[in-house]
């Protein structure tokens, strides 16, 4: 389970209180779509695919990047807290922490931390003869709150020297977070769901639309929750949301008048209701799959 949207947003009404966002800013993060996604374990090993995959298609080193962002400012929340991602421009990003007391940052347990992260990513330097003088990297620049108040920057810098290791992962962790997320958005088999809120009598379209947010759904969770589908009818149950095969297929629809005939091929998808409704009352729909929009 991630970190409860709505007291998110009390965290980011008191971010505006300390200056860390404008006015307008919290506008747009209070509107920002909200991801709940559960931390990878660091420990996990990848394979030499995914290796490839994270390297070339995540975060495609040489180019602008990361370019497959879900929007320009977006909320992921996490078991541990959220962070608050703007995007600015082709080649840097912002990424507001927030840990929850007693957290990794925060030992504390009744002190909150909040930490800011300005990522740059360098293109390689070329020298005259064509000849790499630099790599391609990323350049790092942080602020950190402690229990709302400010924390020294020479303090930081302090850190940095005493122990660069710590505060190099310390730097790049949101980095690395970010990357993982966006392979699970990525990568086939994986489908994006879009959760709505349960209605509820009295309650207003701005209540379900606070509550409104997204989570990954995996190949395997869609297959048993496909075996625990049923229904009154062998309709509905063929109605509820399942995995369809890659296939080909022949257009031969008369609306299609360049290509009738033609062999197109399908990917695999989710299919089934447009919304499924879980037992806890809220409303599923897939909005992305297999990595297409």
């Amino acid at each position: 389970m991630g970190m409860n949207i709505i007291n998110q947003r009390e965290i980011i009404k008191r971010m505006t209180e300390m200056g860390v966002l404008s006015a307008k800013g919290q506008l747009l993060a209070l509107a920002a779509p909200v991801f709940v996604w559960p931390l990878p374990k660091k420990a996990s090993a990848r394979s030499q695919d995914e290796v490839e995959f994270l390297q070339t298609v995540v975060l495609e080193p040489e180019t602008e990047m990361p370019r497959l962002l879900p929007f320009p400012v977006f909320r992921i929340a996490t078991q541990l807290g959220f962070g608050l991602w703007w995007h600015k421009g082709t080649r840097a990003l912002t990424c507001m922490r927030y840990m929850a007391p007693g957290g990794f940052y925060s030992p504390d347990p009744k002190a909150d931390a909040v930490t800011i992260h300005d990522f740059k990513w360098m293109p390689a330097e070329l020298g005259p003869d064509g000849e790499k003088k630099r790599r391609a990297r990323v350049e790092v620049a942080m602020e950190a709150l402690m229990d709302w108040r400010w924390v020294d920057k020479a303090e930081i810098n302090v850190s940095h020297k005493s122990n660069p290791e710590g505060m190099k992962d310390v730097f790049l962790d949101p980095a690395r977070d970010l990357q993982s997320f966006l392979f699970d958005i990525e990568y086939p088999g994986n489908v994006v769901l879009g959760v709505v809120p349960a209605e509820k009598p009295g309650k207003s379209v701005e209540w379900r639309q606070a509550r409104t947010h997204y989570c990954i759904l995996r190949r395997g969770d869609a297959r048993a929750c496909r075996r625990e589908a049923t229904g009154p009818s062998e309709e509905q149950t063929a109605r509820a949301a399942h995995w369809r095969k890659a296939h080909f297929r022949r257009l031969r629809s008369e609306v299609f008048t360049q290509k009738r005939g033609a062999a197109c091929g399908g990917a695999a998808c989710l299919g089934g209701a447009e919304g499924v409704e879980g037992k806890d009352g809220k409303v599923y729909r897939v909005v992305n799959s297999e990595g297409k929009g």
